[in-house]
């Protein structure tokens, strides 16, 4: 070692592992001269990211300091701060820098994302990065924040393709999530198997929302337009097991054939057969009038199915529709007759009309009554409340699998594609869609709660105070005391 020199500890170690490695290659080298980066491992004891960043390094350092000469490398000394000098080490980390300019991988990174278009695959960070170190093993970016920081530089633009407007769900009716919170805590209390239902609708142009784009020729985009195309209908149950794929209704939308009220009923009462048949052993007994429908004897399991608020899903029964203020008197007398309501006989319309509105009998809807047969409960959320229906997640889910799969924009393949989803949703995921809506749940009851208590806080201090007839204020005997 050269007098007057000195070395850190750090720097005596490398050359240590430097040494022992050239003594160790004596009989000759065990790892071939040309696998230049196994050896460059094995001498530094670096992994292969890291000698990848340093060659990345050494060729900025070479590109800036081209005038020193060709053939003769000059690398730039870093200045070691003072730390002596500040009381307060700066926590922040340096920030490493994989800039290249080497023109082969430039071009090879636009390349690429071209290819991936070609084959109908969406040039994101992750496949452009894979896609890179796959064809070129000495691809110098390591990571993909590094890839989209470099793309930036190269000019593309990674942006949305289309924006989706999403509405907020409202927590201002209070009294529709305590009726809704108290007959859940009751199904639950009892050991029912409780299901999720919704619908969702799916186009032939679903496509990746966010991708890259090429801002020179605008590719970008699978798809050469922007037309939303053909859509199907999906409705199904979510359960804690995933969905419930007997049931699931997956159809073309039409104008005579959409979700409606009719085919939402239909679709009810078969699935209500299908899931009393699954749980439980039951004897179904024909009546001889083809009037009458199917009869079940012998029950046992309490199955509960919780819906929204959509109209087809709200269809009230004829006898219990309240009346109108656009029907004529003739009409308004008949609907008083045939709920037995007395009225005078000489009563104006406005009369009857106030006799028929403080008369209007507790409402029962079509769906809940037409199920009642196979002892099977249904539950409301309350309206636009649909963070409370795990369904929700599961759907946006599939959306997203459809989106980065949906290359041919067809809707058969947008419904192979929803139908593969749905059959691979497995339990554990189910179970923690349905954990992250009781997490709203709790969120809801704990809000109410809180209201509920301080807006008797507040009565109660309301209630020391009262106004004498002239006007001034009196205090409670209480309130004095």
């Amino acid at each position: 070692m050269p007098t007057g020199i000195s070395f850190r500890a750090d720097t005596k170690e490398l050359m240590f592992r430097i040494v022992k490695f050239v003594e160790s290659k004596k009989e000759g080298p065990v790892i071939p001269l040309y696998n230049t980066t196994d050896r460059l491992e094995a001498m530094l004891g670096i992994g292969k990211t890291t000698v990848f960043k340093l060659r990345s390094e050494m060729r900025v350092l070479e590109e800036d300091d081209k005038h020193v000469g060709e053939d003769e490398v000059v690398l730039r000394r870093r200045t070691v701060p003072d730390v002596s000098a500040s009381p307060k080490r700066s926590r922040r980390k340096r920030k490493l820098s994989f800039e290249y300019s080497d023109r082969e991988f430039t071009e090879k990174e636009g390349y690429q994302f071209h290819v991936l278009l070609s084959e109908k695959i969406y040039p994101t960070t992750e496949k452009l990065l894979k896609r890179l170190q796959l064809n070129n093993p000495m691809f110098p970016i390591p990571s993909e924040t590094s890839l989209w920081r470099s793309m930036k530089r190269l000019g593309f633009e990674y942006k949305r393709i289309s924006k989706v407007s999403t509405p907020l769900d409202s927590v201002s009716f209070v009294a529709q999530r305590a009726k809704y919170f108290a007959r859940l805590d009751e199904v639950r209390s009892n050991g029912s198997l409780i299901f999720y239902h919704d619908e969702t609708w799916a186009n032939s142009g679903e496509e990746k929302r966010v991708t890259w784009f090429d801002p020179n020729t605008g590719s970008g985009r699978l798809r050469n337009n922007d037309a939303r195309g053909a859509r199907i209908a999906i409705s199904a149950l979510l359960g804690e097991n995933g969905f419930h794929l007997a049931s699931v209704d997956i159809f073309k939308c039409q104008e005579e054939h959409n979700m409606d009220g009719d085919h939402f009923l239909q679709w009810m009462l078969q699935t209500a057969l299908f899931l009393r048949l699954e749980h439980d052993t039951v004897i179904l007994l024909m009546t001889l009038s083809s009037t009458d429908f199917m009869k079940l004897s012998g029950l046992s399991a309490k199955i509960c199915i919780i819906i929204d608020n959509a109209t087809w899903h709200n269809r009230l029964a004829e006898e219990t529709k309240p009346p109108k203020r656009a029907w004529n008197k003739a009409t308004i007398i008949d609907w008083l007759n045939t709920h037995q309501i007395k009225y005078p006989e000489h009563a104006t319309k406005a009369q009857l009309l106030d006799i028929a509105f403080e008369n209007v009998p507790e409402k029962k809807y079509i769906v809940d009554e037409a199920v009642k047969i196979y002892d099977i409960q249904i539950i409301r959320l309350p309206i636009k409340h649909c963070s409370l229906n795990p369904i929700e997640l599961a759907w946006g889910a599939m959306k997203s699998y459809i989106r980065q799969n949906n290359t041919s924009f067809r809707l058969s393949d947008v419904e192979r594609l929803a139908s593969e989803w749905m059959t691979a949703l497995d339990s554990s995921t189910a179970q923690s869609y349905i954990e992250h809506a009781q997490k709203y749940e709790l969120v809801f009851r704990q809000a109410d709660a809180f209201a509920e208590e301080l807006e008797e806080q507040i009565k109660d201090e309301n209630d020391e105070i009262d106004l004498s007839e002239d006007g001034e204020i009196e205090l409670s005997e209480d309130a004095v005391a």
